[in-house]
């Protein structure tokens, strides 16, 4: 449960646009004057199907 008194700020953005990273970064530190700790959860998602069915050129495109 997030404390009544926490901020929390959603922003969409790629990471493939530099226009898109250039505003995050703008908007991060407008709300919150910088960043502690960034966490990477970046992916793409070509296609749908079973993991196991997928190969491993595509798992390292969705993971890296």
């Amino acid at each position: 449960m997030i404390s009544p008194t926490t901020k929390v700020v959603c922003i969409s953005a790629s990471i493939t646009n530099s226009a898109d990273l250039e505003k995050l970064v703008a908007t991060v530190n407008a709300e919150f004057g910088g960043a502690d700790v960034l966490v990477n959860a970046a992916g793409v998602l070509n296609g749908r199907g079973n993991i196991g069915e997928g190969s491993i050129d595509g798992w390292w495109n969705t993971m890296v």
